[in-house]
């Protein structure tokens, strides 16, 4: 960024508060976005309607930001706790209140299990950030919808179908 490392050293302590600073400024709106969607709805909400609540708010930034998604989908997988900690701290009240709402609506599914399969629906969105336009173009399969749209509505189908999966602890 050619500026002055004593002065991102100044204004944010060290470079994980310049982390912090970034992802903040990005992720707020997309929160504050989950928060406003998943407010609206009570048990039994589908599930459909639920994750879409969740994931709304982040595929558009396929194409209007990928450079965050792609920084934001970085920091999960970054080696060092700390960065990864500054994104889970993030992003933890949507996900309490997302898998609280889920769970109310799938009572069936044991947390734990929720937990886990929650888990495999982050990986997908993750990818799906990261590498899906890319991988599709590659592979050039007719067909394939990689529309912002068409990725929502692809990644809500596959959830709700691990979502709602029998076995496990059920």
């Amino acid at each position: 960024a050619e500026v002055n490392l004593a002065a991102v050293n100044y204004h944010f302590r060290n470079k994980e508060g310049l982390v912090a600073a970034v992802l903040a400024r990005r992720a707020e709106p997309i929160n504050q976005e989950r928060v406003r969607l998943l407010s609206a709805h009570t048990p039994p909400a589908s599930i459909e309607a639920i994750l879409r609540c969740f994931i709304a708010p982040t595929f558009p930034l396929l194409d209007s930001n990928p450079a965050f998604l792609k920084f934001a989908a970085r920091l999960w997988l970054e080696p060092e706790t700390e960065f990864r900690d500054v994104l889970l701290r993030q992003f933890s009240t949507t996900v309490h209140m997302f898998l609280a709402l889920v769970h109310r609506t799938l009572p069936a599914v044991p947390l734990p299990e929720l937990w886990v399969r929650f888990n495999f629906c982050v990986g997908a969105m993750l990818h799906t950030w990261t590498s899906h336009r890319e991988a599709a173009r590659f592979f050039d399969i007719p067909g394939i919808d990689s529309s912002s749209e068409g990725l929502t509505e692809a990644w809500i189908r596959f959830c709700a179908a691990g979502l709602r999966a029998p076995g496990g602890s059920q």
